[in-house]
C-alpha cells in the first residue's frame, strides 16, 4: 500500500517567509510530490514529527486560516487515500497512478 506523508518545504526567500505544504507519496519505493495550493506556511507554525499545523494563541485571524489549510490537507489526505484503495482494488499500481487521478494538482 502507498503510504503519504506531509512536509513542510521552506522558503528559499531571505528572512522570514512562509513554505509550501507537500503531500509525498510513497509506493514502491517511489516518491512523487504534490503541491498544495494555497498551502503557504510559516516554520514555527508546522510540526514536523507530528505532521500537523501549529495555532498560534494570540492571531485569531492566522488561526482562523490555519484551521481551514488544516482542513483542506485533511481533505486533500482522505481523497488520495481513496484513490489508493480504488487502485488496489483492481490489482497492482505505480504511484504515478495514484498522482494522475489527483485533478488540477501541481506535480
Amino acid at each position: 500500500m502507498a503510504s503519504i506523508n506531509v512536509v513542510l518545504r521552506h522558503s528559499s526567500g531571505k528572512g522570514h517567509s512562509p513554505g509550501s505544504l507537500l503531500l509525498r507519496v510513497i509506493h514502491c519505493r517511489r516518491v512523487k510530490t504534490v503541491t498544495l495550493r494555497q498551502g503557504r506556511i510559516y516554520p514555527e507554525e508546522w510540526n514536523e514529527k507530528e505532521q500537523k499545523i501549529i495555532y498560534p494563541v494570540n492571531n485569531p485571524i492566522r488561526k482562523t486560516f490555519l484551521e481551514s489549510m488544516a482542513g483542506k490537507l485533511e481533505y486533500e489526505i482522505a481523497l488520495i487515500n481513496s484513490y489508493i484503495l480504488s487502485l488496489e482494488k483492481n490489482g497492482w499500481y505505480t504511484v504515478d497512478e495514484v498522482i494522475k487521478k489527483i485533478p488540477g494538482k501541481q506535480h
